[in-house]
């Protein structure tokens, strides 16, 4: 059998995301399906603090967030346009207002709650030497304003701890 590598841009199939609204009764209502990554991040042009992306193993949940950091690493250098003919989330442009992304194992997580502790365990200690650690994690610290943290876990009830 051939030995055929593949990148996520030439075999990514975009989930079927819908917002989810909160009616005033508590009930949820599944409403109009996003198409891009505005409209992931925004609901009526307010950035949104939190986003929960929610869905049964096997949607699309991981590998939407490894596309989205893929989509933003390659806008915040200088790597060529993406050659693939993409439908959905080419406004890639949304993601560059981003100083920093990073997606971080929930369940990993050993029980923090800030996401600075997450990611300083999960990303910064793994990457940067000993001497190196604590200066990293000082940049994050001091430009995190415009931070996306990519959650992923296996289940993730909505009524557990709140993530800063």
């Amino acid at each position: 059998m051939p030995n055929v590598v593949r990148s996520l841009d030439e075999t990514y199939v975009a989930p079927a995301i819908r917002r989810i609204v909160t009616e005033n009764d508590g009930s949820r209502k599944k409403t109009e399906q996003v198409t891009t990554y505005n409209g992931v991040l925004h609901t009526n042009k307010e950035s949104k603090r939190r986003i929960f992306l929610q869905g049964e193993p096997g949607t699309g949940k991981s590998t939407f967030a490894a596309k989205l950091t893929l989509d933003w690493c390659n806008e915040c250098t200088s790597v060529p346009a993406r050659t693939v003919e993409q439908v959905y989330f080419i406004d890639v442009k949304t993601l560059s207002k981003f100083k920093f992304v990073f997606v971080v194992e929930l369940r990993e997580a050993n029980k923090k709650q800030k996401v600075l502790e997450l990611i300083k365990e999960q990303i910064i200690e793994r990457i940067y030497a000993d001497k190196d650690v604590e200066s990293a994690y000082m940049t994050v610290w001091t430009n995190g304003l415009l931070l996306m943290m990519i959650v992923s876990c296996l289940w993730c009830p909505l009524h557990s701890s709140v993530w800063w």
